[in-house]
């Protein structure tokens, strides 16, 4: 057992840690707890509140959690020090539960995993390759081998895509969040205001001489819907065989030098288009959130109104979808594919990758005439919670490339 100076040192050791050196809270109460436990006394809840948090002699427990919420916090940044700084110390300490003793006790260090569990773990990694070389491999084979499977590089919405040279930007909803430090729990919290939806918004927000005493970290990552991976999986059966790069991006790490300089296709929510928002402005469509409303401008002026609508448990649900595609700022084509909803987004994302869909959707649009470059088009999702089983065309309209007008002195130039 360690005696009372090798206590010390280690407590002396844990407080001048990252973790805790700039929490004077936790620091606080951690050395007051520690110096109970060495003078043989195990303090009261009542005692803590008082003697550490400045609680008056009306303090009630009963009713308010401060002690027990900052004991519950510095036992995870215990945890969080013996897995980060403090793993290879040889003494560790643990706050008891339903008391507030500290233990020092032995740190029991994991040994390196043996051999075979290693080779278990090489293998299982060499099979998961394997398989995914199989199917890529399969796929090949079988779009060879069934051409109509493919899109032809002179299709209508894509021979834009297919012919000119560099990546295509897959852009995707990102849904901004930043790393808020919390003083009151001495860590990080990844917070989400939906008023703050790029860098440059954030970098007013911490402007503001109210908030900037605070800590915020914008994170190296980005947060987008699950139902991206499945969109993805679409578009990548799109360009696979056309010897295209595609560069996956994200609304909040987007940028006008990107939207100037690539071929665009976003998919996502109209609530998270970010900067794209202006692209979508050049369009006949104007969406609401809360209620989800898109109005749509048609020819003769007059604007028809489309209203999502869902039962109470959300299980069946009507949603309208926007595809559309412009002339980009620097002449890039931008497909914008939006919805409210991920059944709409994933049955759109359908109508333009799905080989068989798009000849049906082309289909249509040859009946109104030529099929143009660039277009807009609402549609009609109806679904049952993820899986739509009705789509409908309800709005076409082309889109005269002469009529596109942006402002060159708001966008930078390439």
């Amino acid at each position: 057992m360690a005696s009372r100076s090798a206590k010390q040192a280690i407590i002396k050791r844990i407080l001048n840690s990252n973790e805790f050196s700039n929490s004077h809270i936790y620091s606080a109460l951690l050395k007051y707890l520690v110096d109970c436990s060495l003078e043989g006394v195990i303090p009261k809840e009542y005692t803590v509140g008082v003697d550490v948090f400045g609680k008056d002699k009306n303090f009630d427990p009963t009713i308010d959690s401060t002690v027990r919420a900052h004991i519950h916090n510095l036992r995870h940044k215990l945890e969080h020090y013996y897995l980060t700084e403090g793993k290879e110390d040889k003494i560790k300490i643990s706050i008891s539960k339903g008391r507030y003793v500290v233990n020092f006790i032995e740190n029991k260090i994991p040994e390196p995993g043996n051999k075979r569990q290693l080779i278990k773990n090489i293998f299982y990694v060499l099979l998961l390759i394997c398989i995914i070389v199989i199917i890529i491999f399969y796929r090949q084979i079988y779009f060879l081998r069934n051409p109509e499977w493919l899109i032809p590089k002179d299709d209508p919405v894509w021979s834009d895509y297919f012919k000119n040279e560099g990546a295509v930007s897959l852009v995707f909803s990102g849904y901004f969040f930043f790393l808020e430090y919390r003083k009151e729990f001495g860590k990080y919290w990844i917070t989400r205001d939906q008023s703050i939806n790029s860098v440059d918004e954030f970098n007013a927000f911490i402007l503001d001489t109210a908030r900037n005493k605070r800590r915020f970290i914008i994170p190296p990552f980005s947060f987008t819907s699950t139902n991206s991976i499945q969109c993805f999986l679409y578009f990548y059966h799109v360009f696979e065989n056309t010897g295209k790069k595609i560069d996956i991006r994200f609304t909040s790490k987007l940028s006008w030098k990107d939207i100037i300089s690539q071929d665009i296709v976003y998919v996502g929510s109209y609530k998270t288009l970010g900067i794209l928002d202006y692209i979508f402005s050049k369009t006949n469509f104007i969406y609401d959130i809360q209620p989800d409303i898109v109005k749509c401008i048609s020819g003769d002026g007059d604007t028809l109104i489309y209203e999502v609508k869902a039962t109470p448990s959300q299980k069946y649900l009507r949603d309208y979808a926007v595809a559309a595609k412009l002339p980009g700022p620097g002449g890039h084509p931008i497909l914008l594919l939006c919805a409210f909803h991920n059944i709409g987004m994933t049955e759109l994302v359908k109508q333009f990758t799905d080989p068989t869909l798009l000849v049906g959707l082309e289909r249509q649009l040859s009946k109104k005439g030529e099929i143009p470059q660039f277009f807009e088009i609402l549609f009609r999702v109806n679904g049952l919670e993820r899986m739509g089983f009705d789509v409908e065309m309800i709005y076409f309209r082309e889109i005269n490339e002469e009529h596109i007008k942006y402002e060159f002195d708001f966008l930078p130039l390439p």
